[in-house]
């Protein structure tokens, strides 16, 4: 595997974290402002 292409891996796989968490956040969020509305 070439060193940009491992790069490019790695970053994809932190967008996606990153992607995923913001999800979660979203997620929660939602349901903490539906239960106290």
């Amino acid at each position: 595997m070439s060193r940009r292409a491992s790069e490019k891996a790695l970053i994809a796989k932190f967008v996606i974290e990153v992607v995923l968490k913001a999800e979660v956040h979203i997620f929660l969020a939602g349901k903490v402002t539906t239960f106290s509305g």
